[in-house]
């Protein structure tokens, strides 16, 4: 069993036949609300969504950098390789069918540019963003 299939958001499949892993923050509201659409819009359960807010998370035994994966969106494709910032949500988009439309859009070299500046802005004030409360609270006496 997967030492980190505690802190995986249960999508209905075992890990290995997923095509993709999502790594995001679930404390942070915007992360949280936007991987819920992709969770909606997953209906063949292809994408393993990882929580890198829960307390038993290892970014090391994924073979991540602590810091980094706090910093920018990662995504890890089913042959092993990685992808962050605009090119993550690339990689999402091309497995769920409803978002494939944006992946020309985002490879597009006139509007890429402009998505990579938005990312590196809100990259930049997400740590100051509102959080979940209590988002990984197992005990009864969580406040609400």
């Amino acid at each position: 069993m997967d030492q980190n299939q505690d802190f995986n958001l249960k999508t209905g499949q075992d890990s290995s036949s997923k095509l993709l892993k999502v790594f995001f923050d679930g404390e942070c509201r915007v992360c949280a609300f936007e991987i819920q659409q992709y969770i909606k819009k997953d209906l063949e359960r292809k994408i393993e969504f990882i929580d890198i807010s829960h307390p038993k998370f290892s970014a090391e035994s994924y073979g991540l950098d602590r810091k980094k994966v706090r910093q920018v969106m990662h995504t890890q494709t089913a042959d092993g390789k990685f992808h962050t910032r605009v090119d993550a949500f690339v990689q999402i988009w091309k497995v769920l069918p409803q978002y494939r439309f944006l992946v020309p859009l985002a490879k597009n070299r006139a509007l890429r540019p402009f998505l990579e500046v938005a990312y590196t802005a809100f990259a930049k004030i997400r740590p100051y963003l509102p959080k979940n409360k209590n988002v990984h609270c197992d005990d009864e006496k969580c406040e609400i």
